[in-house]
């Protein structure tokens, strides 16, 4: 397939299902931070677990919601910590009513080939539904998203970098503006402008 027949089109998510939502429902006064999806070296659960054990006894609590075979390892990795709470999984259609809990939700920082490309579906489904995200910079994101106020970029692997982007948003303690700009764009591509880039390519 030539080379200029091709585009990169964003996984996005169902707007139907992740939508904005009501501010924060806070259970006590600690600033929650959100990590929901697959337990996997992609995702650099290690670096999110050691990120909470930094910030205990700092008002900042850390809700787990996930799955997979790194689960077990990631609750042994976590004994001990106060501010970590591993929550039960819901149905799809249930998690935003998770988000919608959190004020800042965490996409991946794993060090793997893999993580230094790609965009996490979890980013996607946190702006659909106005809340910030942390994520580590990768050559899947477009170069505007440097400049996106919603998302703040960390090193990967980087579990310090993690509790200063957290330390930011709190002390913002502002939902960022996801319905404009690259907020709009990565979550906004839908059948038209897909026909439409199809067209323009020759299909």
């Amino acid at each position: 397939v030539p080379r200029e027949k091709m585009a990169p089109l964003f996984t996005g998510t169902d707007e139907t299902v992740f939508k904005p939502g009501p501010s924060p429902k806070r259970e006590g006064t600690d600033f929650r931070v959100l990590y929901h999806g697959a337990y996997i070296p992609l995702h650099g659960m290690e670096y999110i677990v050691e990120a909470a054990r930094m910030t205990e006894g700092k008002g900042i609590h850390w809700d787990l919601l996930g799955w997979g075979a790194y689960k077990a390892k990631t609750e042994a990795l976590a004994e001990g910590i106060s501010n970590i709470t591993f929550l039960d999984k819901v149905p799809y259609v249930k998690v935003p009513e998770v988000i919608y809990k959190a004020d800042v939700v965490l996409g991946v920082f794993g060090t793997t080939e893999k993580a230094s490309r790609v965009i996490g579906n979890k980013i996607f489904e946190a702006m659909g539904c106005a809340r910030p995200v942390i994520n580590e910079y990768c050559t899947g994101y477009p170069e505007e998203a440097k400049n996106c106020k919603a998302i703040k970029f960390v090193p990967a692997g980087d579990a310090a970098a993690i509790v200063k982007a957290v330390a930011n948003w709190q002390d913002a303690n502002v939902l960022a503006e996801v319905s404009t700009g690259l907020g709009k764009a990565m979550v906004g591509i839908n059948a038209d402008e897909i026909k439409l880039i199809m067209e323009e390519r020759g299909k």
